[in-house]
């Protein structure tokens, strides 16, 4: 059910699928070319992010309302595996399935070892993607840094309460996303697409290395203060 959403994102996010649907579009590339190519580039990737971030609320929502849960770190286990999951399919492996999951599946079932044509064929066109989502994270991991979630919360609270009870009630943040389930799947994500990738893109391990790197220093710094 959620690849028609992803094939959409990719669709509307595109200039070709733009100007198929809206005429003035085509009006736009025409005069700024440069800011048409920079959208085609980083516009999907920003709004695959966007949409990604919405499931961990779903699947913890689908978790406690369905499953008995010991402890809060049992949550953030069973989030962690199943959100790997998800994004494993709907990030790296939907550049193979294409718009139609069943019929892919009926293909790998009629043929088993097609799957590794049907990989061959559509993977290497995508590695440009991933780059831009790649540097799609490193913008997200510099705005972790700054905590703006809980300073707009702070923000908002204290108009409310006062500073004291609005810092109390602005941490921490939200555990559905920013919980270690979730981020050590994200992380997970851009590591296997590192590896997946980087026979096809050397360059690819590069943006790995740097991403990392990120990680390193900015939830380090946030780990500790």
């Amino acid at each position: 059910a959620f690849l028609p959403v992803v094939a959409a994102i990719s669709a509307f996010t595109s200039i070709e699928g733009l100007q198929a649907s809206i005429p003035k579009v085509a009006e736009f590339v025409m005069q700024y070319p440069d800011l048409a190519t920079t959208w085609n580039g980083f516009m999907s990737s920003v709004a695959l992010s966007l949409v990604m971030s919405f499931i961990p609320t779903f699947l913890v929502l689908i978790f406690q309302s369905c499953f008995i849960l010991k402890a809060e770190a049992a949550l953030q286990h069973r989030l962690q595996q199943w959100y790997f999951y998800f994004l494993l399919v709907f990030v790296v492996l939907v550049t193979a399935v294409g718009t139609s999951l069943i019929r892919t599946t009926e293909q790998v079932i009629r043929a088993p070892m097609s799957v590794f044509t049907l990989l061959a064929q559509s993977m290497p066109s995508s590695t440009h993607f991933y780059m831009n989502y790649y540097t799609v994270q490193w913008a997200t991991h510099a705005m972790n840094v700054t905590r703006y979630v809980n300073l707009v919360k702070f923000i908002f609270l204290t108009c409310i309460y006062g500073s004291v009870q609005a810092r109390e009630y602005s941490e921490p943040e939200d555990q559905d996303y920013y919980g270690m389930g979730s981020r050590s799947a994200r992380f997970t994500l851009l590591f296997v697409v590192s590896l997946v990738f980087c026979t096809i893109a050397p360059i690819m391990t590069v943006f790995g290395f740097i991403n990392f790197a990120m990680c390193r220093l900015i939830y380090g710094y946030l780990f500790t203060y």
